[in-house]
């Protein structure tokens, strides 16, 4: 009897150590971050969000998996960025649910339209990109239009925004969630940015992060909106730091700057 309680004190001990770990890298987790290539994608530092709060998010499924954010335009189209759309994939957009797995609106993608300067050769050009839905969207409380921007009413420096994804939130790139996460950011200066990103900084592109690090977007999140206090969005998730997203070292995100390409999106989609 005393080896048994012995033993149990033994796994008991061991257990809580295992614990401790567990939470110190949860603590890591949400303070730095994971590795990913030179146009990456995720939400990190923030929280689960439902579909009630962001009914303009959507996910583009490519082969039934969740590849990229966007947001709805209006009852025919959604916003997204150009690198995610690859031309002969098929794509099912998912409205209304907050768990990309989740029962939501399925719509067929039917339509990829690119935004006229883009190019693949350099992807971060004028990343970003309209898809056509079929069939239209229904309007209610867990899916409706995002607000956009006038033209060239871009956000100033020291705005506070919200990104939002279904990104990875971890520093193992294949712990993606289900569910929809957002993380508030601030805007800064395309000088500033410049400083993080030399020659890189281009007049389309805007710059959001944290100062410090610890919050970003990420893996999974590309396409995806920024939208400010007024819930108009002012960016799309397009690219960041080599390394790492997140980082202190490279603490801030860029994004296409929708005010930039309003016209454009007017005459696409009459919105």
């Amino acid at each position: 009897i005393c080896i048994m309680k012995l033993i149990l004190l033994g796994l008991y001990i061991a257990l809580k150590c295992a614990q401790c770990v567990d939470d110190t890298e949860r603590a890591i987790d949400a303070k730095f971050a994971i590795g990913r290539g030179a146009i990456g994608d995720r939400i990190l530092g923030g929280a689960a969000v439902s579909e009630t709060e962001l009914p303009y998010v959507v996910t583009l499924l490519r082969h039934g998996v969740h590849d990229c954010g966007g947001s709805i335009v209006n009852e025919h189209y959604v916003l997204t960025a150009g690198h995610c759309i690859h031309r002969d994939d098929k794509y099912t957009v998912r409205a209304g649910t907050g768990v990309w797995r989740g029962k939501g609106e399925d719509h067929n993608a039917t339509e990829f339209i690119l935004h006229p300067k883009h190019d693949d050769k350099y992807i971060k050009s004028y990343d970003i990109a309209l898809v056509k839905v079929e069939p239209p969207f229904n309007f209610s409380d867990k899916i409706r239009a995002v607000e956009l921007p006038t033209f060239l009413e871009s956000p100033p420096p020291g705005t506070k925004v919200l990104v939002s994804g279904w990104g990875a939130i971890a520093l193992n790139p294949q712990k993606m969630p289900d569910e929809l996460h957002a993380v508030h950011l601030y805007v800064i200066s395309n000088e500033q940015c410049e400083k993080y990103y030399p020659g890189e900084i281009k007049d389309y592109m805007l710059c959001a992060g944290f100062d410090g690090g610890g919050r970003d977007a990420c893996f999974g999140d590309s396409g995806g909106p920024l939208v400010d206090e007024k819930g108009r969005q002012v960016g799309v998730v397009s690219w960041g730091p080599f390394a790492m997203c997140a980082s202190p070292d490279q603490p801030y995100g860029v994004y296409t700057d929708v005010a930039v390409v309003r016209d454009w999106i007017a005459n696409v989609t009459g919105a």
